[in-house]
């Protein structure tokens, strides 16, 4: 089996072009697509069921950036499992972070508080992005040095999104 970049005909970097992966997928969408089975054997039904599972979950994987990071972690063989994110309590600016945005969002009084904490938690994101690129980027030279900075990284990212989610459900209510 291809990695999800192999099979989506891209290069295996975090910084991934959203226009090629779409369009790969559409183009491997229309020769895999499930209506396509017709006539066939049905081995040839399931391997087409198989590959058509299998593009969907390259594409959902490769176009959301959180789901990317964890896939290139996995396949430099680290697994970061959902519950793991102790790396906070052993970071103490960062869980003071954490808990400041918690605290502000408790203490929100109105969705123009509200939209400037999910603004800031935005900013957060995508100044993590950038840092998950370069470290990715780097991860081939540098692997010992970067790899524990980029899963650190990785789990920042999730927090912030985990933040940003909480902000958005308090919007809505």
């Amino acid at each position: 089996m291809k990695n999800y970049f192999e099979l989506l005909g891209l290069p295996q970097t975090f910084a991934v072009d959203l226009v090629a992966l779409e369009d790969s997928y559409q183009a491997l969408s229309q020769i895999w697509h499930p209506d396509r089975i017709g006539q066939k054997t049905s081995q040839s039904r399931t391997e087409i069921l198989l590959r058509s599972a299998e593009l969907n979950q390259a594409y959902q994987t490769l176009k959301d950036e959180q789901r990317r990071a964890h896939y290139l972690l996995r396949l430099h063989g680290v697994d970061i499992k959902e519950d793991q994110g102790s790396f906070a309590s052993e970071d103490p600016d960062f869980l003071m972070e954490v808990l400041d945005f918690q605290e502000r969002m408790l203490q929100a009084k109105d969705a123009n508080e509200t939209k400037k904490i999910a603004s800031q938690l935005q900013d957060e994101i995508r100044k993590v992005l950038q840092s998950i690129s370069v470290r990715f980027s780097l991860l081939s030279q540098q692997k010992e040095k970067e790899l524990p900075l980029l899963i650190k990284e990785v789990s920042r990212l999730r927090f912030y999104h985990r933040l940003l989610e909480n902000v958005s459900s308090a919007e809505n209510e």
